[in-house]
């Protein structure tokens, strides 16, 4: 069987500068973290449940983060997103943890009997009739002191409705991520916000997320569309990352806030950069549309409707101080003025009905996915 050689598979992988420059920022966060857990971890004793979760939370972590590094650089930005948003929904619990370290590292760590027997007991449901019988003797060995030790422990993860019946927690402390992010103040409510809440797109394979895949084709590649998501997640990466940081910083002593701090600030610096070559870039693209003939060729805008040359008494779309805001938010590097100037309606198309207006969009949309 030939194994797959992922030197090659990186090889083959090649990026502009301008999308190294984000790439380096992630090596750069990486390389931060492990030197210093490599320094702590002399002198970091376990003694506790707390001081043994916060030990799995940081190996989990690092883990994260060279996952994150090695799916970018082979440009599974897809998938990287998903590992940002499972580092977010992390960073969230441990910090929804700390608000009571020792009767919450407890409850959370105890919650895995409860996970043991239900996964073994769905393994011999399921998998008796076709697993080898070695495997299935050794599962139904184990399932009495998985019941045993569920028995001990179920009853703190029970509560009573207001029917006077028993129901069983959802999880291990029974709120929901954004309850949990809710107790912990504004900032984890950004976390949620920005690296939970718009990444978990990514991991239920919703349409949004499925929304750029055609730019990462090689037949319809595009450096902008690619540019842009590498500088989205990885500022997405540096503010879940900066409130690990934080985490860490309180409860272990870390350092490395302070080298962070640069990585900020070079963050910013990159912002502008990207910023000014996606405008660029896309000037020129709508240079090049303009030519190809989306515009009348004397250059003037055709109207989205009818796509006649607009004319005169043509309008232009306009936006609420709300949605321009909005716009802003969600796609940082495009200017609305100058999309929303290349949309005109023109002056017929004005004085239709809203139901001839309709049928004029309906094949203006069917035009544009063509």
């Amino acid at each position: 069987m030939a194994r797959i050689d992922l030197e090659k598979t990186i090889a083959r992988v090649e990026f502009p500068p301008e999308i190294w420059a984000w790439l380096d920022l992630v090596g750069e966060m990486i390389a931060v973290t492990q030197e210093e857990a490599l320094e702590q971890e002399r002198t970091f004793k376990v003694t506790t449940p707390y001081h043994q979760l916060l030990q799995r939370f940081i190996n989990r972590e690092i883990g994260g983060l060279n996952a994150i590094y090695v799916l970018l650089r082979i440009e599974s930005v897809y998938q990287a997103a998903a590992h940002i948003r499972l580092f977010s929904e992390n960073v969230i619990t441990l910090r929804y943890i700390l608000r009571d370290p020792d009767k919450r590292s407890k409850d959370f760590m105890d919650y895995a009997a409860i996970d043991d027997l239900k996964i073994g007991t769905a393994y011999l449901q399921w998998e008796s009739q076709t697993a080898k019988q070695q495997h299935v003797e050794a599962m139904r060995c184990m399932q009495p002191e998985l019941e045993k030790r569920f028995a001990e422990v179920r009853g703190r993860y029970t509560y009573v409705d207001r029917n006077g019946k028993t129901r069983e927690f959802k999880n291990w402390c029974n709120h929901t991520l954004k309850d949990q992010a809710d107790e912990c103040g504004a900032e984890i409510q950004k976390l949620y916000a920005i690296g939970y809440r718009q990444l978990s797109a990514y991991v239920h394979g919703s349409a949004w997320a499925l929304r750029r895949q055609e730019a990462y084709i090689r037949a319809g590649y595009n450096q902008t569309v690619v540019m842009i998501d590498f500088a989205h997640l990885t500022r997405i990466l540096l503010a879940v990352w900066l409130e690990w940081l934080k985490i860490m910083s309180k409860e272990l002593g870390w350092e490395a806030l302070g080298r962070a701090h640069g990585i900020v600030d070079r963050c910013n610096e990159l912002d502008e950069t990207t910023a000014q070559l996606v405008a660029k870039l896309k000037k020129r693209e709508a240079g090049g549309v303009a030519r190809s003939g989306s515009e009348a060729m004397d250059g003037e805008p055709r109207c989205v409707l009818c796509y006649e040359p607009a004319g005169e008494g043509s309008k232009s779309f306009g936006l609420t101080p709300e949605a321009r805001e909005m716009f802003r938010s969600a796609y940082p590097y495009d200017d609305p003025e100058s999309i929303l100037s290349r949309n005109v309606i023109c002056s017929r198309c004005q004085t239709l009905s809203p139901e001839e207006r309709q049928n004029l969009l309906q094949m203006a949309i069917a035009r544009e996915l063509e």
